[in-house]
């Protein structure tokens, strides 16, 4: 059986960046209550302190997760392809695509990822989670669609 995964070290940068980013935003929190500047620019501290939180703080709070969670995206044999403990068989999936919104289940966030378009009407997403680059993203697209091609041959 082999094995797709995703690398934690991509997920700690990524962990330590929003972090940042939430530090700073707490930062603006306080600068907004507490400082001495006049009212236009407390607004704006207050503003950046929300789109800290909406946009990086999810993002902080899916890395965190995704730190302790396994790092395998799916896994596949020569008859079959699991990918969040659903087995699929191999000759059941009719098409694969790259999408570039695919729901994580975590917090409404969505990212690139990829669907398993089934014959029987069904699909089933694999996401990305923000942790691959363009070149995994194809690699892995790649050996999809070659794992879906090759089952006519059999």
């Amino acid at each position: 059986m082999k094995v797709i995964k995703y690398r934690k070290f991509v997920v700690l940068g990524r962990f330590f960046l929003a972090l940042g980013f939430v530090v700073v935003g707490i930062l603006l929190f306080f600068a907004a209550l507490y400082s001495d500047d006049g009212i236009p620019r407390r607004v704006f501290y207050f503003f950046s302190f929300l789109m800290s939180f909406f946009i990086f703080g999810r993002v902080f709070l899916l890395m965190h997760y995704l730190l302790f969670k396994s790092p395998v995206m799916f896994s596949y044999d020569a008859d079959k392809i699991i990918v969040k403990n659903i087995e699929i068989n191999r000759k059941n999936i009719a098409k694969v695509e790259l999408l570039g919104e695919v729901p994580t289940g975590f917090l409404g966030l969505k990212s690139y990822g990829f669907a398993l378009k089934c014959k029987d009407k069904k699909t089933v997403y694999i996401p990305s989670y923000h942790v691959l680059t363009k070149k995994e993203e194809a690699e892995i697209f790649d050996t999809l669609q070659q794992y879906v091609s090759n089952h006519k041959m059999i």
